[in-house]
């Protein structure tokens, strides 16, 4: 076997989950003959899922019915989540305390005969759907050969799984006046899933009244929900209104290697984000992050040679739930696209790439958008989808503004380094054949830039009053540099006329306090 066609049907996340599903079952044959490998990659309108294994019938036997218990049991309890372990806790086979990976042999056994003798679960939405993976545990290794055989071909032939497994037909009659969501069964109890009404994306997936069409829906709502699993992140997150929210990030792959993937997905855990909007930001800060790492990494081997961290994932998807109490309601979804100017080459020194980014991201966790407004985050979540150099400016004259405005309120805030905007712009230069870094290069601009860094965001100290420093902090000055940068001949003359105000507050300085050196240095008015 090499190549598996999934078709996009939907042309939605539905086709993102049905590919992963089928990558795990596929990846789970192949860890059970502890051999080979997987990959995915997106061909247009197929995910092909590549294996270099030719798997044999005995292969797929050795694959138990238990492998599927993690996917299709769910904790149905209503009490709250236990952070950080939320995803597990709410999700848990036999034991709603123990964690997923804990899952043992013992209770697969312990499971299967409880169940045996208390029927599996009461009957709606994906517990019927349970219900009937249950009967075919004896035949599990022929339902799963049956599901990956029918997709290598172009148009796969899920009939074939009616061929081996005749009673599935007529078990399934009996259910299609069901509408059943692929997701629903994988988010918290009383949770709505992805279709159109609660996220404006469908899954369309759906059980149909079509008789020759009722199989292939089948199937590929339990293999969505494996995909499900697969790929999503769930973190809890709490907002200032104290509600709490469910996020879920979803990867779209590009070519990538299964368990180089599962890696760069384990790596965007751990963010508390207050705000969606944040979250995403963040999100997608540490998966670029991620992926140039994984990029040095496989660019050794010769089948990725040349590949950029874009040539792995195409985009990050993300979504929020929002409590209600006894439920949730869909709040916030995004895709964002890994940005072209994060690419690898020989002269660019990666792990000052990857400081800077870091640094961008030791910007935004302690912000929230009450304190800082929702521009910051969607100027940087604008430039993080673009590659235009002006985007990053704005972003970081939206994030000036918020520091002159916490400093005029006596309250710290983080600075970022010049590298990082001078590593950024070189990125982008690279990618638009511009020269905006080429400025930042030059003398006289710097001594300038130092000079409006110095005054718009450090407090100058005039003289001393009753125990308290005078300060003087130019606010507005970044809207005044932005305003008069419209024309050449205002610009020169603001920044004339701004050098002379700056040395006369300096000389006003070392006038009040001639025993104390200067705290900034002059400009040269030549500069």
């Amino acid at each position: 076997m090499s190549d598996l066609y999934v078709p996009k049907r939907y042309d939605n996340y539905s086709d993102v989950l049905i590919a992963f599903g089928i990558l795990k079952m596929v990846n789970s044959v192949i860890n059970t003959s502890d051999r080979g490998r997987t990959i995915i990659s997106d061909d247009g309108e197929y995910f092909i899922v590549h294996t270099d294994v030719d798997l044999k019938e005995v292969d797929f036997s050795k694959v138990k019915f238990q492998f599927l218990l993690p996917y299709i049991e769910q904790n149905t309890k209503t009490r709250p989540p236990k952070p950080p372990d939320w995803a597990s806790s709410n999700f848990r086979a036999t034991n709603p305390d123990k964690d997923f990976n804990e899952y043992t042999r013992e209770d697969h056994i312990a499971s299967n005969l409880q169940k045996s003798q208390q029927g599996l679960r009461a009957k709606d939405g994906m517990n019927e759907m349970c219900e009937l993976l249950y009967k075919t545990r004896e035949n599990f290794g022929v339902l799963i050969e049956a599901l990956i055989l029918g997709y290598t071909d172009f148009e796969p032939d899920l009939s074939l799984m009616k061929e081996k497994v005749e009673y599935f037909d007529e078990e399934l009659a009996k259910f299609l006046f069901k509408k059943r969501n692929a997701l629903q069964a994988l988010f918290p109890h009383g949770c709505k899933g992805f279709n159109y009404e609660d996220l404006g994306v469908s899954t369309g997936i759906t059980t149909s009244q079509d008789r020759g069409r009722q199989e292939i829906y089948y199937y590929e709502l339990l293999l969505a929900s494996i995909g499900l699993w697969e790929t999503a992140v769930f973190f809890p997150v709490f907002t200032n209104q104290g509600k709490e929210s469910i996020l879920i990030s979803i990867l779209n792959p590009k070519h990538i290697n299964y368990t180089n993937y599962k890696i760069t997905r384990d790596s965007i855990r751990g963010f508390w984000a207050g705000t969606s909007t944040k979250y995403s930001a963040l999100i997608l800060l540490t998966a670029i992050r991620a992926l140039i790492d994984r990029s040095e990494e496989l660019r050794e081997e010769e089948e990725f040679e040349g590949y950029q961290p874009y040539d792995f994932i195409n985009s990050i998807e993300t979504a929020s739930f929002r409590s209600l109490g006894s439920s949730y309601v869909p709040f916030t979804i995004a895709k964002f696209v890994i940005p072209v100017w994060v690419f690898i080459d020989d002269e660019i020194n990666t792990t000052e790439l990857k400081e800077s980014i870091q640094d961008i991201i030791n910007l935004l966790i302690p912000l929230n958008e009450e304190a800082a407004g929702i521009g910051v985050f969607i100027e940087i979540i604008r430039f993080l989808n673009s590659n235009n150099p002006l985007d990053l400016l704005n972003f970081f004259y939206e994030y000036n503004l918020f520091r002159i405005s916490q400093i005029a309120d006596n309250k710290r805030i983080r600075s970022y380094s010049q590298k990082t905007l001078e590593v950024v712009m070189n990125r982008l230069d690279k990618t638009n054949k511009t020269q905006y870094s080429e400025i930042l290069k030059n003398e006289g601009f710097k001594n300038i830039a130092k000079a409006i860094r110095n005054v718009a965001v450090n407090a100058i100290y005039l003289a001393r009053r009753n125990d308290e420093y005078k300060k003087i902090i130019y606010f507005g000055l970044a809207s005044e540099l932005k305003r008069a940068s419209l024309t050449e001949k205002t610009l020169i003359e603001w920044l004339n006329n701004f050098c002379s105000t700056y040395n006369a507050n300096l000389d006003r300085f070392a006038f009040a306090n001639p025993d104390k050196k200067l705290p900034f240095s002059k400009i040269k008015q030549d500069d």
